[in-house]
C-alpha cells in the first residue's frame, strides 16, 4: 500500500479489486482508500472519506464499498462512529448514506 497502516478494512470488489480502507496511520486515523488491481503493477489511491476512522467494518454491496463505523477518537473525538460512507467506484466519489442508532467499532 502507498500508505502503512494498521486498524484497516480490506475487501474484496468490484472485478475483484482489492480494497484497504481507513485505518491508523501511527499517530492519527486514516480517511484513505487505496485498490490493487490483479496483475496490475501496485496499489491505485481513491478520493478520501469525510471521515478518518481506524477499526471500522467494511462490505461491498450493489456495486458499493461501505465502510460502517469505527474509531475516530484522535482525529474527531468520536470513540465510535456512528457514519456509514459508501464509495462508488462508477463515478470514483464518496457519499454519506446513513447513521447507525449509535457508534461501532469493529474491535
Amino acid at each position: 500500500m502507498t500508505n502503512a497502516r494498521s486498524g484497516h478494512s480490506l475487501v474484496v470488489g468490484d472485478g475483484n479489486k482489492l480494497y484497504a480502507a481507513a485505518g491508523y496511520s501511527g499517530s492519527t486515523e486514516l480517511a484513505t482508500l487505496e485498490y490493487y488491481v490483479p496483475g496490475g503493477t501496485g496499489w491505485n489511491t481513491a478520493p478520501p472519506m469525510q471521515l478518518g476512522r481506524k477499526h471500522a467494518t467494511a462490505a461491498f454491496s450493489n456495486n458499493k464499498l461501505y465502510v460502517i463505523g469505527g474509531n475516530s477518537w484522535l482525529s474527531a473525538g468520536i470513540a465510535y462512529a456512528s457514519s456509514v460512507e459508501a464509495f462508488d467506484p462508477s463515478v470514483n466519489s464518496w457519499s454519506r448514506v446513513a447513521s447507525l442508532p449509535s457508534g461501532q467499532t469493529a474491535t
